[in-house]
């Protein structure tokens, strides 16, 4: 009896559930800002990570500047963090395992990331996150969210689906340290 649910955890979106046909909505954060608040966040709340998340990090990020860490993550994180494909990496990943599983009729853990068939998925990523999302009902930006809800609520009306239209609370646990980007130079 659900009418809808909001996770940062779904990474399979059948085109059926039960008996409904779901309208995926996703809202996108700017690359840059996604990576800049990545950093703020892991500066900020290190100190509350277990102790399997803290072996990412360097002991000391919380005494790093902001550009000490995006050079250590650029360094020392896996190529998806690197190449800043995070959450193109999170949205396919799991499509792709149970794609290529599914074909081959392999177990749920079939993949080893250094296998041939997972470095398949490597140059697959964009194009496959890319027809993921073009299944999705609709697709806005964090950052542009009063104009994605506007567009939302537009899309939805012909539906007979309603949003309130009230503000949008932002919750964001390490803004403060975000403002500041002066550290980011036309190179980067």
């Amino acid at each position: 009896e659900m009418a809808s649910l909001s996770s940062h955890s779904i990474r399979l979106f059948p085109p059926i559930i039960g008996n409904r046909l779901p309208l995926y909505v996703a809202f996108l954060r700017e690359p840059i800002q996604r990576f800049i608040s990545h950093l703020t966040y892991c500066k900020k709340q290190y100190r509350t990570f277990p102790e399997a998340l803290k072996q990412h990090w360097p002991a000391n990020c919380m005494d790093l500047s902001l550009r000490e860490m995006a050079a250590w993550m650029i360094y020392n994180q896996p190529e998806a963090v690197r190449q800043g494909a995070l959450v193109t990496h999170f949205l396919t990943e799991q499509t792709w395992l149970d794609a290529v599983g599914g074909i081959l009729k392999l177990s749920d853990r079939w993949l080893d990331r250094d296998s041939s068939l997972y470095r398949g998925f490597e140059p697959l990523k964009l194009a496959l996150a890319t027809a993921v999302l073009e299944d999705f009902f609709f697709v806005g930006l964090v950052e542009e969210m009063e104009t994605s809800m506007r567009l939302l609520r537009e899309k939805l009306r012909p539906y007979g689906l309603h949003l309130r239209d009230s503000p949008m609370p932002v919750e964001n646990v390490s803004r403060e340290l975000a403002l500041d980007i002066d550290w980011l130079d036309p190179a980067d």
